[in-house]
């Protein structure tokens, strides 16, 4: 796909109209969850990397920061 279709498709999505330049009103879009579901593997994974990284980054500043900053 060439740059200048998929600046008109992202444009379309983003509810643009090509000629104008003027944003047209969408009507807004609702997900409603009824049931609950068990996270995915990678959501898991990736919520205990972010942990890991948090918990280095505080340890991180403890070591090479002093109360000045």
């Amino acid at each position: 796909m060439s740059r200048q279709r998929l600046c008109v498709a992202f444009a379309r999505e983003l509810g643009w109209h090509a000629q104008t330049g003027v944003q047209e009103k969408q009507e807004e879009k609702v997900l409603k969850v009824t049931a609950p579901m068990t996270p995915p593997t990678w959501a898991l994974l990736e919520r205990e990397v972010l942990n890991a990284s948090s918990e280095a980054c505080g340890m991180s500043n403890d070591q090479h920061s002093d109360e000045n900053g």
